[in-house]
C-alpha cells in the first residue's frame, strides 16, 4: 500500500501496512498526529520535499524530530528502510 496524505507539516507518504494498533488507533493514524504535532511545534518540511514512513515500523516522535532536520536522513535498522525526509517523488 502507498498512500499520500496531506497535514500542516507538509506531505506525508505512508508505504506498506501495519494491522496492529497503537493505543487505539492505526499506524498511519499515529503517524498523521505525529506530523500534525511536529508542524504545532513549529517543525516544517521545504517546499518540494516530503516525509515518509514506512508503516511496518511503531516511530518515536523523537525520532520524526530528528528526521525532519537534515535532507535525506534515513532511518534504516537491518538495511530497512523505515522513516524518512527527502524531495517529492525522491
Amino acid at each position: 500500500m502507498m498512500q499520500t496524505i496531506s497535514t500542516t507539516l507538509g506531505p506525508v507518504r505512508l508505504l506498506g501496512e501495519n494491522a496492529t494498533p497503537i493505543w487505539g488507533m492505526s499506524n498511519a493514524e499515529r503517524n498523521r498526529r505525529m506530523a500534525e504535532s511536529a508542524a504545532k511545534n513549529g517543525s516544517t518540511l521545504a517546499p518540494g520535499h516530503e516525509l515518509v514512513f514506512n508503516l511496518a515500523y511503531a516511530f518515536d516522535p523523537l525520532l520524526l524530530r530528528l528526521v525532519l532536520v537534515p535532507l535525506l536522513l534515513v532511518l534504516a535498522p537491518l538495511q530497512q528502510p523505515t522513516l524518512w525526509h527527502s524531495l517529492l517523488d525522491g
